[in-house]
């Protein structure tokens, strides 16, 4: 880099932190350093990169070189704790740090950093404060030759009171462990006291707040102590984002801050546990940047040509209050694009171009490294789908047989069905969305099926397509007592491809299911003659005291007789089928439980 020479006094407005390459340095006052006067200038240490972090913190590195033997860092009073818990000054010409005086400065405070070493030296200065969070904007412009042009700006923010002239910017997705620790409050040892004779004073037990002076900073630090280390939000809580191309956006109320009830305390290790592990990535701008005080502004980070086309995309939104929307009937219209860098894209809005006008805009949610992500700008209201998921078995196949104990492998089955109807217009293209299953895979998938995090994007050619996902399972029944089960015949086909033989077993089974047939119309039979037998008893009881009629009463008593033997007869026949029936099943179980395959 360039080395800027300066006679100066550098004036700061932010907080504090490493990056790799600078050391960390203890802050210590030096006993006896010399104190030399500080010559004052209206122009600070340039500032010379800046990180800044989705999670509201900022890396500031200065680099320049000095004469003087002091250098002054201005910083707001409520900054000085990090300023003294993560300053970093590094003397690339071998320097050192000889003292630090914490000084009164107005409304804020001046750090004054005393050097070692005579002559000019090259000084860098590096820490970290707390900054909004950069925010992602993108620009989709549809080239109509099966690529797309993506723009991807962040919008950033300098809040240090202070121009950045040709900095080097990152934009990061890190998270940072970044604590507020009043290391800047002092702290007095608590100790007991005696009074004159020996004995030992008691302290009144605190059964109120500290009340806190209007205006008194120090009692205001004082009372905020007495609360324990807090870990600040700083700490990082990355959002979960899902890889789907529509997000739902809830605009909710802040929480409002609750009263601290009693002093709650914890290990700094719990503020990383409860973090989101994922991995972070630092985009660095190809360009300096230059933004004034208190501005904000647009910075490029992606800017180019990747694959992608305007689609018709069928992905249903949510269900709301019972009611499904449009989009469970009609495909949206879509932008679908490839994301050309080897970092993850952020969750931002979208706007989409095409034909020289603006389409509409999107959201996306976070778009994985190289990854297809589909962003949805209208709704199609010309084209109707109908979708439909459907659950079966589709495969039973026996893999062993152990004293009547069949272990079966079963695939279930999902199908996601959808048909399309109404008018496309020509050239344009339909992916339907089927979303993954825990436990489940894909079936035949097509090549130019876009596989995501969040499930299946399948074109549709004509009217109708279909996604097939399967799941293994293992199951283990008892087919001793069951001969009628449904895995008999996985046990049957087991059996004779070890070499065993099934004909006395399939015998049983076969005749087992005849069996149910001539049950079945022996029961039909028995009710119809029980059921004539009933309405001839019926008529003879009916002549009993009407004379002159013995003839019929005669025909008729021949007739109940009859339909007794043949309700005796059907009923015989269904004993016997019970008394066969159970034979086969002791036959059925016997042999069973001498298979071991």
């Amino acid at each position: 880099m360039t080395k800027t020479k300066f006679r100066v006094t550098t004036m700061v407005t932010l907080g504090v932190l490493t990056s790799a390459g600078l050391a960390v340095l203890f802050l210590v006052p030096a006993c006896g350093a010399r104190q030399t006067p500080t010559m004052q200038t209206s122009e600070p240490l340039p500032v010379e990169r800046v990180v800044l972090f989705q999670n509201g913190m900022a890396y500031i590195e200065r680099r320049g070189e000095v004469e003087e033997s002091t250098i002054d860092l201005r910083t707001a009073t409520a900054g000085i704790h990090d300023v003294l818990k993560s300053l970093s000054v590094v003397d690339h010409d071998g320097g050192a740090i000889t003292g630090v005086r914490v000084l009164e400065d107005g409304d804020g405070a001046r750090l004054r950093i005393g050097l070692s070493g005579e002559g000019s030296r090259d000084l860098s200065i590096a820490y970290v404060a707390e900054a909004s969070g950069w925010r992602p904007t993108y620009r989709v412009i549809d080239t109509g030759d099966g690529n797309v042009r993506l723009q991807g700006l962040a919008v950033v923010d300098n809040p240090s009171g202070e121009d950045w002239t040709g900095v080097r910017l990152a934009l990061s997705t890190e998270v940072p462990l970044a604590f507020r620790y009043e290391v800047g409050t002092a702290r007095v040892a608590q100790r007991p006291t005696l009074n004159s004779d020996g004995r030992l004073v008691l302290a009144p037990e605190l059964t109120a707040a500290i009340p806190v002076p209007t205006g008194t900073v120090q009692n205001a630090y004082g009372q905020a102590n007495t609360i324990g280390n807090e870990i600040s939000q700083r700490a990082g809580q990355r959002m979960n984002q899902r890889n789907a191309a529509e997000v739902d956006l809830n605009l909710q109320a802040a929480p409002q801050a609750q009263p601290v009830a009693e002093p709650q305390t914890t290990h700094a290790i719990s503020a990383i546990d409860d973090r989101d592990p994922a991995d972070g990535f630092t985009l660095e701008t190809p360009e300096r940047l230059t933004l004034g005080a208190g501005e904000s502004g647009l910075v490029p980070f992606v800017d180019t040509q990747t694959t992608g086309r305007r689609v018709l995309l069928f992905k249903p939104a949510p269900v709301r209050n019972g009611t499904p929307g449009s989009s469970h009937r009609h495909p949206y219209h879509a932008v679908m694009f490839q994301n050309p860098l080897e970092s993850p894209l952020l969750t931002g809005p979208v706007t989409v171009y095409a034909d020289g006008s603006f389409q509409g805009d999107g959201v996306t949610a976070a778009i994985p490294a190289n990854a297809h992500a589909f962003v949805a700008y209208a709704m199609n209201p010309s084209v109707g789908i109908e979708a439909s998921r459907v659950q079966r078995q589709d495969e039973i196949r026996g893999l062993s047989v152990t004293g009547g104990q069949l272990r079966v492998r079963l695939r279930r089955v999902v199908e996601h069905r959808y048909k399309v109807t109404g008018r496309r217009t020509e050239g344009d293209r339909l992916y339907v969305f089927a979303p993954k299953e825990a436990g489940f895979e894909p079936e035949g998938l097509a090549g130019d099926v876009i596989v995501t995090g969040a499930g299946y994007f399948v074109p549709v050619e004509g009217a109708e397509a279909s996604v097939r996902l399967v799941q293994p399972e293992t199951r283990t029944v008892d087919l001793g007592s069951e001969p009628k089960h449904a895995f008999v015949p996985a046990l049957l086909e087991l059996i004779e491809a070890r070499g065993g033989d099934v004909a006395p077993l399939r015998t049983i089974v076969d005749r087992l299911h005849e069996m149910v047939r001539e049950r079945v119309q022996h029961d039909r039979d028995l009710t119809v003659q029980r059921r004539a037998l009933d309405q001839r008893r019926d008529a003879l009881g009916a002549l009993r005291d009407v004379p002159g009629n013995a003839p019929l009463r005669r025909q008729l008593g021949q007739s109940v007789a009859e339909g007794v033997r043949t309700v005796d007869a059907a009923t015989r026949a269904i004993v016997s089928l019970e008394a066969e029936e159970v034979e086969l099943h002791q036959d059925w179980y016997a042999r069973l439980r001498a298979l071991d395959l």
